[in-house]
């Protein structure tokens, strides 16, 4: 403490601009931190969680309209344009379901989405087996319709909800990840605002403590030059030096 008290006063301020400064760069250091955390996460949900839950929502839509589009054509004479345009919107349905399928997976997966995914590939292949086989039987048009409506009532209605039963499933996991995700966002979103506030207080207070300090230091002495110089030269008593600093030099030359 005595060498501190020995600076020049140049120095001792200079010790304020100093710590003050590092304190700024410890808040600024952590509040950068946090942010790109916060970021980072926040990257996460928008670029795979919700991208996963649009994909699969879409999917899910396109196996329903084919299926649509198949039942309609049981009722529609093949060869007519009105069968040819349900016959590509059905098409149409199924390369796009398979194409955000293929994007979804291209995604990172949990744990969790992996273990689902595997019971999903036996499903849809039995599903586009199944709905193959009934277009097959609704272009020959010599097979009784009511033959038709019963495979797919029951043998492609049951690999259909097999199939659309996964991607509810996978919805949901990817809903609560999502939901997870942002909430400890959230709450990391809280916890930093608090420590940013702790530390700009906490960095306030030291501030001032040290300023208090060293203005204790130059303030004192002065005011001991002060009282003395009011005094009757009979009434001289030597000031103490406290410090060899530029206000300990001034009250050395005073008591000589």
């Amino acid at each position: 403490m005595n060498s501190f008290k020995d600076l020049k006063l140049s120095y001792k301020l200079a010790c304020i601009y100093v710590v003050t400064a590092i304190v700024l760069l410890m808040i600024g250091y952590g509040s950068y931190s946090n942010m790109e955390m916060m970021d980072a996460r926040l990257d996460r949900i928008t670029e795979v969680r919700l991208a996963s839950n649009n994909l699969l929502l879409q999917a899910d839509r396109d196996m329903h309209q084919a299926l649509i589009a198949l039942r309609t054509m049981v009722f529609v004479r093949p060869g007519t344009k009105e069968f040819d345009e349900m016959e590509k919107f059905y098409q149409d349905n199924i390369r796009q379901a398979g194409e955000r399928w293929e994007k979804y997976m291209a995604l990172p997966k949990t744990e969790q989405e992996s273990h689902v995914i595997k019971d999903y590939h036996g499903y849809h292949t039995d599903w586009i087996d199944a709905s193959s086989k009934v277009m097959k039987l609704i272009k020959a048009d010599a097979v009784n319709k009511e033959d038709v409506i019963n495979i797919i009532l029951t043998d492609h209605q049951s690999a259909f909800q097999n199939s659309r039963s996964i991607l509810d499933n996978l919805t949901d996991i990817s809903d609560d990840l999502t939901k997870a995700e942002a909430q400890l966002n959230n709450d990391e979103y809280a916890t930093a605002i608090t420590y940013l506030l702790i530390s700009i207080l906490g960095g306030i207070i030291l501030s001032i403590v040290i300023s208090w300090r060293i203005g204790v230091m130059i303030y004192k002495p002065i005011l001991c030059l002060k009282e003395a110089s009011e005094r009757n030269r009979n009434e001289f008593k030597a000031i103490p030096v406290e410090s060899i600093d530029e206000v300990g030099s001034l009250t050395n030359s005073f008591n000589l």
